[in-house]
């Protein structure tokens, strides 16, 4: 792995974009079909990672959710979207507690498992929106201010950049309702330069480690893309790896204009009609005075007769 990350370092360096743009390409053809059982296990199906660790996911992550909700004071939720539904393990524990659920993949065969899984196990409403890595805010058109819930979880680390990782959260800040909230994990890096992310030569080869960032610099990341992060809890190691961070991210409320002060529109009323009226008074002893003045010029008899 040592020698894989010096490689994949050098031939960053050699031609960063034309790499970049090769790892991103090899992702998106990873993540939208199936290839066999280790596709499946990475997509979190319940077939590939095993009945227990999948209904763990889904258990879990509610549970932190409930925290992160009773800690915020935050409604139960309407509306709640996936943002990388993969099997459906998280969209199985969500879903029950939603009047409905959006479930956003790049593989069509992803979805397709995550509503067969929430249909077996509640009657919420499942809509999926599939992901186009090229225009990924296309998956959210008509979405806008929707969602009282964005989750993004067991994705961030898949992700090939941190463009990839801001077009999330500022995705997440489209579609989220005023003081809604999303949740999401990132895979987090120490001091120890071998926890750091890295995209290898080839992106399979190291996908659950392709980007990582420090606690501090994720949540100045959401910040900067519009999101209030408000709470943090780390998982340094579960059944499936290790160095989870979950965030809760609200989407800051509209500022709205304060209510008219009715006294002191009394009052700025009063003030204006007084001074308006004693305009008017003036304005009227003007042209009074000025008719006057004018019909006597008008009854004075000329110098020049007779």
């Amino acid at each position: 792995m040592r020698g894989e990350r010096i490689l994949a370092a050098a031939l960053a360096a050699a031609g960063s974009r034309r790499f970049r743009n090769r790892i991103a390409g090899q992702a998106a053809r990873y993540w939208s079909a199936p290839t066999g059982s280790a596709w499946e296990a990475n997509s979190h199906w319940r077939n590939g990672i095993g009945d227990q660790a999948w209904l763990e996911v889904g258990d879990d992550h509610w549970k932190i959710y409930e925290t992160f909700a009773r800690a915020l004071n935050s409604p139960s939720p309407n509306t709640v979207m996936e943002w990388g539904a993969g099997g459906g393990a998280n969209a199985v524990a969500f879903a029950p507690h939603a009047q409905r659920f959006i479930a956003a993949d790049i593989s069509e065969e992803n979805l397709d498992e995550c509503v067969r899984q929430v249909r077996a196990t509640c009657t919420t409403p499942v809509e999926t929106r599939r992901i186009d890595l090229a225009c990924p805010e296309q998956a959210t058109v008509g979405l806008a201010g929707s969602s009282d819930v964005f989750l993004c979880l067991y994705v961030i680390e898949l992700t090939t950049d941190t463009d990839a990782v801001r077009a999330i959260l500022e995705i997440a800040r489209t579609v989220l309702a005023p003081e809604g909230m999303a949740l999401v994990q990132i895979k987090y890096h120490t001091s120890d330069r071998r926890t750091r992310g890295f995209a290898g030569t080839a992106y399979d080869r190291n996908l659950a480690s392709t980007t990582t960032f420090t606690i501090e610099e994720f949540w100045n990341l959401a910040a900067e893309c519009g999101l209030t992060p408000r709470l943090i809890t780390l998982v340094p190691e579960n059944r499936l790896d290790s160095r989870y961070a979950y965030y809760a991210l609200t989407n800051p409320a509209a500022v709205q204009p304060a209510p008219p002060d009715e006294h002191l529109l009394d009052v700025k009323y009063t003030e204006f009609a007084a001074t308006f009226n004693a305009d008017v008074a003036d304005a009227e002893r003007r042209a009074a005075r000025g008719n006057y003045i004018s019909r006597r010029e008008g009854e004075q008899p000329s110098t020049t007769d007779g």
